[in-house]
């Protein structure tokens, strides 16, 4: 599980991608991100997520966003993710 807080925005984008990676080079199947303590994201995290799921999904595993705070499950909602990615609440 990766564990996020704050705000995911264009400064804290490439850390998280790399955080992604290593998790996916690591073999599993399933990659988890909890966003129970994220306050903001912006459209380079919500890309971020995209490309990973994408990636996942190629391969036959799976990204879950996990407890997203009100704020972040209302910009995944207006951005149309919601319904793409896996969200578990």
């Amino acid at each position: 599980v990766i564990t996020l807080a704050g705000e995911l925005d264009l400064a804290g984008a490439p850390a998280f991608h790399a955080c992604l990676l290593e998790a996916a080079a690591s073999g599993g199947d399933t990659i988890e991100v909890s966003f129970e303590s994220v306050t903001y994201i912006d459209s380079s995290g919500l890309g971020i997520l995209v490309s990973a799921h994408k990636r996942l999904q190629s391969t036959g595993g799976n990204l879950v966003i996990s407890q997203p705070s009100e704020r972040v499950m209302r910009i995944l909602t207006i951005s149309g993710l919601s319904s793409y990615l896996n969200i578990r609440r």
